[in-house]
This record gives C-alpha cells, sequence and structure tokens, in this order.
C-alpha cells in the first residue's frame, strides 16, 4: 500500500514518534479525564501535550465514514477541511465546520497530497498511473498540468505559489514555481514523504518514511534551500521511522502521523509526546480546520476523525500586500526625522551611514514620524555591512536632552549575525530575548533599581521557556551582503521578531511598570566602527484583538 503524506495550506507539520507514551484506542471513544489525570488511552500522557488538550477531553470524534483510503488532508481559511478517497477515486471532498460533506470536483480522481494555492486553487499529486501535479479551479474544474514526468507523493504551497514536492522513490524534494519549471532542490532523503513548512515559511521540514529523521532546510527567497539536515528523531519499535502526513500549529509544533500515532515535535525539534491514532489502521494525513481551525482532523483508513485541542492551526488567509501601509516612499525621507549626518535615501533605500570622519558618540536614529497602532505587523527588508550594527526600535519614546535617540523594545541585526532577532531593549533593561530564545519578562519588586538586574548586557530576571533551534540553523536565516526580510508580529505583550520567515525571538513581557504598550519606530546606526545599513519596503499593519 503507497504511504503518503498531507498538507495543510498554510501551515506545515512533522510526525513525532514517541515510543510508549500513548496506546491508541481501537475505537474512537471519547478520553474521559484526560486533563485532570493527564492519561489518554489508557497511560499517562506528557505535560507538553495535556497543556493543548481542552477540559474535558472528548478525544477523538467521527465526521465521515464509507470511503477505501482516505489521504490528502487540508484546509482553507474558512475551516472547510479538504481530503480524497484514494482507493475510491472520489476526487476531492470537503467536510464543512458544521459536519456537512460534499465533493468538490471529480476531474482528478486519485489525489495523494493536496493544497490550496494563494490564487484559491487546488495543487494536487496525482495518482493511478499519471505523473503529474496539477492545479485544478473548483470553480470550473480547469486542470492546468504544472509538472509532470516526476511521480510525487505529497506537497506543500507557500504564499507565493512555490510548491515542494517529495519525489519518494527517487529521494529528492522538487520545488516547481511555475507551469513547467520544476527543478530538484534536495536530494539524499531516505523516502522523503510528508512536507511541511514552517509558520512563517521559513524552514521546510520532511520525514524519512523509511528513515529514522525529519530533515530541516531553510528556504531561501529564490525558493532554493540550504543548511539541510537530520533535525528531529523518529522514535520507533521498528528500523525505519514511518514519517507520513504533517501539518503544524500556529506556535510552530509540528504534528506528524506515524505507526506510533500522531506525534508532537516543538518548534525546535524537541519531542514533546503523541497523540493516539484514532482507530487501528493507518492514519497518514492530518490537517487543522474547523472552527478558528482548533480541531485537528485525521485521514484514518476508511474514516475521517476530529478532536478540539487548544492551539489552532497557521491561519491561510495571510494578508495580502494591499493590506499594509507603505511608510517610506523610496524617494525622500518625508515623514522621517533623524541626523542628515548618517540618513538619507540612495537607490531607493533609506541608508544609514558612519563614515570614519563621522564616527559617533552614541547611538542615533531616524524616526517614524506618522501614526503608530499599538498592535502591529512590521515587514521590511535591510542589508548591513559586515561589521555594522543596527536595530529596529518600537514602541519606543524620546530621550529628553538627547537628539535623536530612543528608549525601548529593538529588534536587533548586525553584520556577524550574532545578535540578529534578538530583543534588545535599548537604554532600559537590556537583552529580554537573545537569538533563539523563548522568555517570559516577570514582575520586578525594585522597579526603580533597573541597573541591578541588567548584568553583562542581559535582563537577569527573564525566565527562558524555549529554544527556537540551533544557533548556526539560526545564524544561517539571514544572508550576508544581501537583502533579508525583517517582520514583526507585535500584539499585546508578545513580542515575536522574525528573520526571512524564521522565528528568531518570542518575548512575553509581564512587567507592568516597565513594559510599554505604544510608542515611536525608528531605525539606528550604531557606535563602532564604519558602518553602512539600508533599508526598504517599509509595510505595515496594524492588528486587531481576537
Amino acid at each position: 500500500m503507497r504511504r503518503i503524506e498531507k498538507w495543510n495550506q498554510g501551515t506545515t507539520c512533522l510526525t513525532v514518534l514517541m515510543v510508549g507514551l500513548l496506546t491508541s484506542p481501537a475505537t474512537a471513544q471519547p478520553d474521559k479525564g484526560a486533563k485532570e489525570s493527564g492519561v489518554i488511552g489508557g497511560r499517562r500522557t506528557p505535560p507538553r501535550v495535556v497543556k493543548i488538550l481542552p477540559d474535558p477531553d472528548p478525544g477523538w470524534t467521527l465526521v465521515a465514514d464509507g470511503m477505501q483510503f482516505t489521504d490528502a488532508a487540508c484546509s482553507d481559511a474558512e475551516g472547510n477541511f479538504y481530503f480524497c478517497d484514494l482507493r475510491g477515486k472520489s476526487g476531492i471532498r470537503k467536510i464543512a465546520p458544521d459536519g456537512t460533506v460534499s465533493t468538490v470536483t471529480k476531474v482528478v480522481p486519485q489525489i495523494s497530497g493536496m493544497a490550496i494555492a494563494p490564487d484559491g486553487r487546488f495543487i494536487a499529486c496525482v495518482q493511478g498511473g499519471k505523473k503529474q501535479i496539477v492545479a485544478i479551479n473548483p470553480k470550473n474544474d480547469a486542470v492546468e498540468v504544472l509538472a509532470e514526468n516526476i511521480q510525487p507523493n505529497d506537497l506543500i504551497v507557500n504564499s507565493k505559489g512555490h510548491v515542494y514536492v517529495t519525489v519518494t522513490g527517487k529521494g529528492e524534494v522538487v520545488l516547481i514555481t511555475g507551469p513547467g519549471e520544476a527543478r530538484t532542490v534536495a536530494t539524499g532523503i531516505n523516502a522523503p514523504n510528508g512536507i511541511a513548512l514552517s509558520p512563517y515559511e521559513g524552514t521546510l521540514a520532511v520525514s524519512e518514511y523509511r528513515g529514522t529523521h525529519v530533515w530541516t532546510f531553510l528556504v531561501r527567497k529564490d525558493g532554493s534551500l540550504a543548511a539541510g539536515k537530520r533535525t528531529m528523531k523518529l522514535q520507533s519499535e521498528q528500523e525505519r521511522g514511518g514519517g507520513d502526513g504533517s501539518t503544524v500549529d500556529e506556535e510552530g509544533r509540528y504534528f506528524v502521523t506515524s505507526a506510533a500515532g500522531i506525534q508532537i515535535f516543538s518548534a525546535n525539534g524537541d519531542p514533546e509526546g503523541t497523540l493516539p491514532k484514532p482507530q487501528e489502521g493507518n492514519t497518514v494525513s492530518v490537517a487543522f480546520a474547523g472552527d478558528s481551525g482548533r480541531f485537528l482532523y485525521a485521514c484514518s483508513a476508511d474514516k475521517i476523525y476530529r478532536r478540539p485541542l487548544k492551539t489552532r492551526g497557521v491561519r491561510s488567509d495571510r494578508a495580502s500586500d494591499k493590506n499594509y501601509t507603505r511608510i517610506f516612499d523610496g524617494k525622500t525621507l518625508d515623514g522621517w526625522k533623524g541626523d542628515p549626518t548618517y540618513w538619507k535615501v540612495e537607490n531607493g533605500a533609506l541608508v544609514g551611514e558612519v563614515t570614519p570622519d563621522t564616527l559617533l558618540k552614541r547611538n542615533s536614529f531616524i524616526v517614524w514620524q506618522g501614526d503608530m497602532p499599538a498592535d502591529f505587523e512590521l515587514m521590511v527588508e535591510y542589508r548591513i555591512s559586515a561589521r555594522g550594527n543596527s536595530g529596529i526600535n518600537y514602541r519606543s519614546e524620546k530621550i529628553d536632552g538627547v537628539p535623536h535617540a530612543l528608549r525601548g523594545y529593538q529588534a536587533d541585526l548586525d553584520g556577524g549575525k550574532r545578535y540578529t532577532g534578538s530583543n534588545y531593549e535599548e537604554k532600559r533593561r537590556t537583552t529580554l530575548a537573545a537569538q533563539g530564545e523563548v522568555s517570559v519578562v516577570p514582575k520586578i519588586d525594585d522597579a526603580a533599581d533597573l541597573p541591578r538586574h541588567a548584568k553583562g548586557n542581559q535582563w537577569t530576571p527573564r525566565k527562558v521557556t524555549g529554544s527556537l533551534g540551533l544557533s548556526e540553523f539560526l545564524k544561517g536565516a539571514a544572508l550576508d551582503n544581501d537583502w533579508n526580510e525583517y517582520r514583526l508580529i507585535i500584539k499585546g505583550n508578545r513580542l515575536r521578531h522574525v528573520v526571512n520567515g524564521v522565528l528568531m525571538s518570542d518575548v512575553t513581557d509581564n512587567d507592568p511598570v516597565n513594559s510599554r504598550s505604544d510608542g515611536l519606530l525608528g531605525v539606528q546606526v550604531h557606535v563602532g566602527p564604519p558602518m553602512k545599513v539600508e533599508y526598504r519596503n517599509f509595510r505595515m499593519r496594524a492588528l486587531e484583538s481576537e
């Protein structure tokens, strides 16, 4: 029987096999008392899994049956779940959040992997003798062949419309950037099966079906892959890990189907536990769907099941460029205020430059003079010299008596990439999260005595609660002597910094006295040797509370 992995649009997941943690119930009966006792399926559940289970936990619920072999799980922004009965040649079927089951199209009867592209078409791995990847328009059944003479297994589509396909028999991953535009971007994987993108699309994960690991790769802006390595260990009583269909939640956890159940990895690849399979037999594909994307749906042999979780999938309706306001015109400094000794416009970029004749005695900022929403997403491209040091300040305030200075949160960046992505509070609490840290900043009793808590340029009261990956992987996210994309997601007291699609730091600031909920936006040139930093394509949008 062909093992095929599926993908949820805009989400990615990898399966994790945690031997002996949980057993799978023979039938989809509710797991009574799972939250209270920490038990699912008769065995104790790891605390990290319990954290995402509702209380009470109803377990798996049957939502559709009567099929032969279900697969190709994916979902849309409205919470609809899509799949194919591969052996039953059903074409694309849909389960609405209210449980209504319908057929979308039968124009392609056998699909092993599927995702929804930004233009609304279904991108599908065709089975049944054809070696094709196609795009299906559900409005008129039009089918466009994107690639042929490729035996696909599973696929995922990013927000640019790039399609990544696992070719199990050849041990390859193929990238499709348009009709007839396919190229191999990874080789040497032991039977690649499931494939997923991290929430911000900077990491591609591929599970080995006949191997023992899940691979991770950095995704470059041209779609190519870099820094590939075996990262997540698939534990199994068998010699092979059996990694199959996967999905990812908004926190970056990977959920991977396997013989042992649905294994869960943290965003940095640490095993967190295993959810039991809904029933005995093959559970090969999962996706988040339903109301607010808070149900995990599973293709399990001849049936479809779902269960609620206290997390949700990655939204597939990401804001288009028209939802953002551009705050730099690329021609003038209109709307910005800084020292013209250091700031100018050059080749469409906002340029900060320190020369041997203009060395700084203190950091200097150019500040956006327009309105700033309290909660926002900012996207900007930057390029920095090898010895450069800069940063993007937000929710900041001016310092009385000191021209062109800011005090507040900073998304750090530097040419050496040692600090890029970290959260450094300029002229206040210093480092709130170093590169790769998930941290919680607590309230301190002696709020007036900040210097006592800032040692070695680190805010010592912060509690590091997690890791976002290996140092060499995170440093590799930023490109040398090239344009990089910085994204800030600032909402409430949670502050996330993303570089080229890779989450670099994640701060929850619980200090009611020293935290800030609004303020100024500016970019910096730093004290030190001569340097140059360039910024372009500033785009910002307000984030609404849910």
